[in-house]
């Protein structure tokens, strides 16, 4: 039997680093997707919409590949929050997550991209934020971090420590 070669269709330094603990060998691809969510669509249909765009993307350049992508996004008050663009921005949404409970929703696609085979997963997870100081939201933004997360932050930040 010929195994098949698994690409991970993320640009998210986490999944990468959570799926090297798999102890898979695996490639990870950058795909170029829009993110922008569109009006209308709850956020659990846009996670598995934006997640299924990685797979196919990558699937276009791995055709015989085992495809795993996924999508996260931060929804507070059935708003999604993106990544934040400036310092302006990270501040304004770590500020209006402060203390208040919000969800992460995350669409995860495997695909076999030769088949066309595929399976999909919603996970929904409500978050409690704690009430962190404006201090805190400063520092963390000089670490440069909100930048590339949904939300603006990263549960598992040993120094920011957001969730209550």
């Amino acid at each position: 039997m010929v195994e098949k070669p698994i690409v991970l269709a993320s640009s998210s330094p986490r999944r990468r680093e959570l799926f090297a603990l798999l102890g898979l060998p695996f490639q990870a691809v950058d795909p170029q997707v829009d993110e922008t969510p569109l009006e209308g669509k709850n956020p659990r249909s846009t996670a598995l919409r934006l997640a299924s765009a990685k797979a196919q993307e990558a699937a276009r350049s791995h055709p015989e590949a085992i495809i795993v992508a996924a999508d996260t996004l931060v929804v507070l008050r059935e708003k999604i929050l993106g990544k934040p663009q400036d310092g302006g921005e990270a501040v304004a949404i770590l500020k209006a997550l402060r203390g208040k409970k919000h969800r992460v929703i995350s669409g995860v696609i495997v695909l076999d991209a030769a088949t066309r085979e595929k399976r999909e997963e919603v996970a929904d997870t409500q978050v409690w934020m704690r009430d962190y100081s404006g201090e805190e939201i400063a520092r963390y933004i000089r670490r440069g971090e909100p930048f590339d997360k949904a939300g603006g932050y990263a549960i598992q930040d040993k120094e920011f420590r957001p969730v209550a």
